[in-house]
């Protein structure tokens, strides 16, 4: 993604302003990256080779670190918690983290 990281900050803010007005008090990461990506598609925001053609991009590995750190300055300055509880009747992803929200 070629977003900066404070573009990429306002992003996720967005994103977890959505779920609190949505009545959600928690998040996935993985839910989170595939709503960055997808954004970043629309917005074409995605670092590509000139005339490649991709069939399945996926959200590389610096592109999941930097979202990785924005997400622990935000339980540094106390607006989300990583959520240990597992819930089962919400829809997990396979070996997820879960965020609440302050």
């Amino acid at each position: 993604m070629i977003y900066t990281d404070e573009e990429l900050s306002v992003k996720i803010g967005e994103f977890i302003a959505d779920k609190i007005k949505d009545g959600s008090k928690c998040f996935s990461y993985k839910g989170l990256c595939n709503v960055l990506f997808r954004l970043a598609q629309m917005e074409n925001k995605l670092k590509t080779e000139k005339d490649a053609t991709y069939n399945n991009p996926v959200l590389h590995y610096n592109d999941a670190t930097r979202i990785s750190l924005l997400l622990w300055e935000r339980i540094w300055n106390k607006e989300i918690f990583i959520d240990f509880y597992e819930n089962k009747y919400v829809a997990n992803y396979h070996e997820d983290t879960y965020f609440g929200i302050l």
